[in-house]
Protein backbone atom coordinates (compact mmCIF):
# COMPACT_ATOMS: atom_id res chain seq x y z
CA UNK A 1 0.00 0.00 0.00
CA UNK A 2 1.26 3.50 -0.77
CA UNK A 3 1.73 6.33 1.72
CA UNK A 4 -1.38 7.94 0.25
CA UNK A 5 -3.36 4.73 0.72
CA UNK A 6 -2.27 4.41 4.34
CA UNK A 7 -3.07 8.04 5.03
CA UNK A 8 -6.61 7.34 3.85
CA UNK A 9 -6.78 4.01 5.75
CA UNK A 10 -5.75 5.64 9.05
CA UNK A 11 -7.83 8.75 8.33
CA UNK A 12 -5.03 11.27 8.83
CA UNK A 13 -7.13 13.91 7.11
CA UNK A 14 -5.12 17.02 6.38
CA UNK A 15 -2.53 16.21 9.06
CA UNK A 16 0.10 14.91 6.67
CA UNK A 17 2.33 16.23 3.94
CA UNK A 18 4.37 14.09 1.56
CA UNK A 19 7.54 15.81 0.43
CA UNK A 20 10.01 14.57 -2.15
CA UNK A 21 12.24 17.63 -2.30
CA UNK A 22 12.38 18.87 1.24
CA UNK A 23 13.88 21.94 2.81
CA UNK A 24 15.32 21.83 6.33
CA UNK A 25 12.66 24.30 7.48
CA UNK A 26 10.04 21.57 6.91
CA UNK A 27 11.45 19.66 9.89
CA UNK A 28 9.96 22.21 12.28
CA UNK A 29 6.41 21.09 11.40
CA UNK A 30 7.06 17.35 11.05
CA UNK A 31 6.67 14.47 13.52
CA UNK A 32 8.53 11.75 11.63
CA UNK A 33 11.30 11.45 9.06
CA UNK A 34 11.04 8.69 6.43
CA UNK A 35 13.81 7.69 4.04
CA UNK A 36 13.68 4.79 1.59
CA UNK A 37 17.27 4.96 0.34
CA UNK A 38 18.70 1.82 -1.23
CA UNK A 39 22.26 2.89 -0.47
CA UNK A 40 23.81 5.85 1.27
CA UNK A 41 26.64 6.82 3.50
CA UNK A 42 25.78 8.93 6.48
CA UNK A 43 22.70 10.87 5.46
CA UNK A 44 22.89 14.56 6.29
CA UNK A 45 19.10 14.80 6.19
CA UNK A 46 18.79 11.94 8.72
CA UNK A 47 21.14 13.74 11.11
CA UNK A 48 19.25 17.01 10.61
CA UNK A 49 15.96 15.23 11.31
CA UNK A 50 17.37 13.64 14.46
CA UNK A 51 18.69 17.02 15.61
CA UNK A 52 15.11 18.30 15.26
CA UNK A 53 13.83 15.40 17.41
CA UNK A 54 11.95 13.71 14.56
CA UNK A 55 11.29 9.97 14.81
CA UNK A 56 13.16 8.34 11.90
CA UNK A 57 11.74 5.44 9.88
CA UNK A 58 14.53 4.45 7.51
CA UNK A 59 15.83 1.57 5.45
CA UNK A 60 18.43 -0.74 6.94
CA UNK A 61 21.51 0.42 5.02
CA UNK A 62 25.03 0.96 6.32
CA UNK A 63 24.75 4.73 6.78
CA UNK A 64 21.50 4.42 8.74
CA UNK A 65 22.44 1.52 11.02
CA UNK A 66 25.38 3.55 12.29
CA UNK A 67 22.92 6.05 13.78
CA UNK A 68 19.63 4.20 14.32
CA UNK A 69 19.06 1.39 16.82
CA UNK A 70 15.79 -0.28 15.77
CA UNK A 71 13.03 0.37 18.28
CA UNK A 72 15.26 2.60 20.41
CA UNK A 73 15.79 5.87 18.56
CA UNK A 74 13.96 5.02 15.34
CA UNK A 75 12.76 2.18 13.15
CA UNK A 76 14.82 0.24 10.62
CA UNK A 77 13.10 -1.51 7.72
CA UNK A 78 14.60 -3.91 5.19
CA UNK A 79 15.41 -2.26 1.85
CA UNK A 80 13.17 -4.80 0.08
CA UNK A 81 10.21 -4.19 2.41
CA UNK A 82 8.38 -1.17 0.97
CA UNK A 83 5.16 -2.33 2.65
CA UNK A 84 6.92 -2.37 6.02
CA UNK A 85 8.33 1.08 5.44
CA UNK A 86 4.94 2.58 4.71
CA UNK A 87 3.20 0.66 7.49
CA UNK A 88 5.86 1.59 10.11
CA UNK A 89 5.44 5.22 9.12
CA UNK A 90 1.80 5.12 10.24
CA UNK A 91 1.70 2.51 13.00
CA UNK A 92 4.23 2.35 15.81
CA UNK A 93 5.59 -1.05 16.85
Amino acid sequence: MTFYGLAKKYDTGNNRIFIRNFKPSYFSVADIYVSNSFSDGTSASLLEAMACSLAPVVTEISGNVEWIKDGVNGLLVSVEDSEGLTEDSFVSK
